[in-house]
């Protein structure tokens, strides 16, 4: 049986928390529903379609 093989994309977003670019590895080029984490606070957020959102209700469930 052979390996299959995910070809990682490398996403910029700028962080809802702190607003410094981070970058996020995922396979493909749409994330659809996922959490990432900050590369300069560590904080992490949601990433829906592509977008970063806050995860609490301080959004109140609104993309930034």
């Amino acid at each position: 049986m052979s390996d299959i093989r995910l070809d990682f994309a490398v996403h910029e977003f700028a962080c809802p928390h702190c607003e410094k670019q981070t970058q996020y590895s995922w396979p493909g080029s749409t994330i659809l529903f996922s959490t990432a984490k900050c590369q300069h606070c560590g904080m992490e957020f949601l990433v829906v379609q592509n977008k970063p959102w806050l995860s609490d209700n301080r959004a109140n469930g609104q993309s930034l």
